[in-house]
């Protein structure tokens, strides 16, 4: 179930509504194991330790890729090659300090990882782990975020340019299904 029909069943969908849509960016970090196994990294959220990918606010000047890429090093430290091109997107309710909720509309970005520090930025509130497409699809708590990590398996729309997976990354049509989205 989404944030927006968990909303709605608890009666908070009108706080929200007014408001807008606001949008964040996150990455999905990946790898690949020694086996060649896809690997996606997810973190923990900071209050109540949910699996998540990085994801944050827009910062002025920056491309939403290398927002992706900023929120990755911070939160999971990790580095590496961004995708100029979103992959997914996803809404979720997010709850903000004075206990008001905003839903946010979350633009993703595939990051082949170079490499991972051993110290980062938000290494001390939050923990962070490598997960199999299917396992990390199984593990984040949102479903629309779990949908799209699930489409990333059967699709490899994921990769770079020069993936290794044995199949060509799905560039075009993925964009195209992107812009026509109507949640992006």
């Amino acid at each position: 179930m989404s944030a927006i029909e968990k909303a709605a069943i608890h009666g908070k969908l009108g706080s929200f509504q007014g408001a807008g849509i606001r949008r964040q960016y996150g990455a999905i970090a990946w790898r690949r194991s020694k086996s060649g196994q896809l690997k996606i990294l997810l973190i923990t959220s900071r209050e109540r330790g949910r699996w998540i990918v990085p994801k944050g606010w827009p910062i002025k000047g920056e491309t939403p890729a290398k927002v992706a890429a900023l929120e990755a090093f911070e939160e999971g430290g990790v580095f590496g090659d961004a995708r100029s091109e979103p992959i997914g997107a996803y809404d979720y309710l997010k709850i903000l300090r004075d206990g008001s909720t905003v839903l946010c509309r979350v633009v993703l970005f595939g990051i082949e990882v170079r490499g991972t520090l051993v110290n980062w930025p938000e290494q001390s509130q939050r923990k962070r782990s490598w997960f199999t497409v299917s396992e990390a699809g199984r593990t984040v708590s949102d479903s629309q975020l779990a949908r799209v990590l699930r489409s990333l398996e059967a699709n490899c729309t994921v990769c770079v340019d020069d993936c290794k997976c044995g199949r060509p990354p799905l560039v075009g049509a993925t964009r195209e299904e992107i812009r026509r989205s109507p949640q992006i």
